[in-house]
């Protein structure tokens, strides 16, 4: 069941005897900027660990232990040119226990409370919880780096589509815009998302869609004129490949590539791009896989990943810094390749069956319903389990040399380690 409950406010419910627990998610979204991502960061951090009734992290706890060890969480995450604040909550389902506790309703307000009811004073944020997470959001930023794989992906993105584009910026923000925030500001842009945010709720579990939905009906969310705007960005190409060079003290060197490659998320070219990313790069069947890791033996690891909301190719590679000429060569070929070359009708249906394998296994996973609801939400239409299965399926080998004419390299960033030079 799917319903409106008020203007910009969606219920999902997705009733299943497939599992024993009831996952609830609450989606708050709005277009993303810098100067609020770091903001909705801290928000998030900072509700997730204290509220009016639970004012600290302990009470926290004893409360979810209370529902039977109810697993909680919040977090945020950018979807496309939409930034999301959520919050999910796993409950067991009372009709499986021997208990007269009606889990699903303990589990919705304490979202309800966590929410809404904040631990708050003059108008602002308890100033300790507020100073405590906020520095451990600047320590999170800080440390970010510490993961060189993460740190060479971000570094890539900003050359790719430059340091201030919403793309470059991680979804929590940038030490700068979040230095700057104060308590007093803050707090009113929290109040000011609760009135204006897009929200989607999702409930899935073995329960009554006319409950949940009187259950929700009860939160008295006002009314919220919100358009999602178009998620998908397109960019022109580069005259010029973008490359820039990187030394560090590290053990392993970093090589990453950009392509252009506009395909988007549910477009006419989809599943054809899923299957292209399968055999160039994204399994260990892959080209890049077989060919510079374990032929060539020159690199730690090398993949691509498919980024559909930008119309992009990723190349991710762990080498030494002597083999990058060697790696960049070997890369370069495995694309001129597939543009020349159809894949056989062995490496096209292993890939086929490898990914409708995975996609039937995801489906075991809760979280996976909530995701696509969300996903069919923002993108205004809905792709079945079937019509998925049935165009992987359809892809031809042609198909896929299709997608690999549509490469064209954009940007090149190298981390050189110098303790492998």
């Amino acid at each position: 069941m799917k319903k409106e409950i008020t203007n910009g406010v969606w219920l999902d419910v997705m009733p299943t005897s497939q599992f024993k627990t009831i996952r609830v998610e609450v989606h708050f979204l709005t277009k993303s900027n810098a100067r609020l991502m770091a903001k909705r960061a801290l928000i998030s951090n900072i509700l997730e660990t204290s509220s009016k009734k639970y004012p600290d992290q302990v009470k926290v706890t004893h409360q979810l232990s209370e529902m039977f060890g109810a697993g909680f969480g919040a977090g945020i995450s950018k979807r496309g040119r939409l930034h999301d604040l959520s919050f999910s909550i796993i409950t067991a389902n009372s009709t499986y226990l021997d208990t007269q506790d009606d889990l699903f309703k303990q589990g919705i307000d304490f979202l309800r409370e966590i929410i809404f009811n904040p631990l708050v004073t003059n108008n602002r944020f308890d100033e300790s919880v507020f100073e405590t997470q906020k520095d451990n959001l600047l320590n999170y930023i800080d440390s970010a780096t510490d993961d060189k794989q993460y740190y060479a992906m971000e570094r890539l993105r900003e050359l790719n589509f430059g340091t201030d584009a919403i793309q470059a910026i991680p979804s929590y923000g940038r030490r700068k815009e979040l230095e700057k925030v104060n308590n007093q500001d803050l707090f009113a842009y929290y109040q000011q998302l609760l009135q204006e945010d897009f929200m989607q709720i999702s409930v899935s579990g073995d329960i009554d869609a006319e409950r949940v939905l009187n259950a929700f009906q009860g939160w008295d969310l006002t009314k919220r004129n919100f358009e999602i705007p178009e998620l998908t960005a397109q960019f022109d190409k580069n005259s010029v490949v973008a490359v820039k060079t990187e030394k560090q003290m590290l053990n392993q060197s970093k090589l990453n590539l950009a392509f252009d490659f506009p395909v988007y998320l549910r477009d006419k070219n989809y599943f054809s791009a899923i299957i292209f990313n399968a055999l160039f790069g994204g399994t260990p069947q892959s080209k890049l896989f077989l060919n510079v890791r374990e032929k060539a033996s020159l690199a730690y690891y090398a993949s691509s990943t498919l980024d559909l909301l930008n119309g992009m190719l990723m190349v991710q590679t762990g080498i030494d810094s002597v083999n990058k000429e060697e790696v960049l060569k070997i890369v370069n070929e495995q694309v001129s390749e597939m543009k020349l070359k159809k894949p056989s009708e062995k490496e096209l249906n292993e890939a086929k069956l490898g990914l409708v394998s995975d996609y039937l296994s995801s489906l075991d996973s809760q979280r996976t319903a909530h995701r696509r609801s969300l996903t069919n939400q923002i993108m205004g239409n809905v792709l079945s389990d079937q019509e998925w299965i049935e165009g992987i399926q359809g892809v031809k080998d042609s198909d896929v040399q299709r997608m690999a004419e549509l490469m064209n390299l954009r940007a090149v960033y190298f981390l050189s380690g110098e303790n492998n030079v």
